[in-house]
């Protein structure tokens, strides 16, 4: 008697049930259509990359020089094998050291050297 569930608990279910699956299948469709339109902003982002990359590269190859790099055939060589001055581009220049050494270039002990890779 008391136990018995009134015919209107099971409509409200069941209509609660329709509702959660009408908001369901709306949620469903709204993903959708982000994912879409997430891939479609996707696809643009790769075309747009590729092509400024290619732009890019286009650009930087145009730059290249067309020969190896040789070095110009006026240089002249040291006869004496010495080095008088340093100067560089700033404008520095290297005086040589303030101790006298016995020769111009310091002699180096090639049995005690070891050789480092970097």
């Amino acid at each position: 008697p008391n136990n018995q569930i009134s015919p209107s608990v099971p409509n409200e279910f069941s209509s609660y049930m329709k509702s959660n699956e009408i908001m369901i299948k709306s949620m469903q469709n709204q993903i959708n259509v982000l994912m879409g339109d997430f891939k479609k902003h996707e696809e643009n982002l790769r075309r747009n990359l590729n092509n400024d990359m290619r732009s890019i590269l286009g650009i930087f190859f145009q730059n290249q020089p067309s020969t190896s790099g040789t070095l110009l055939s006026n240089t002249v060589p040291n006869p004496k094998d010495e080095m008088k001055a340093v100067t560089t581009r700033s404008g520095l220049a290297y005086k040589g050291p303030s101790i006298p050494t016995e020769s111009p270039l310091e002699k180096v002990d090639e049995q005690n050297t070891e050789e480092v890779f970097g």
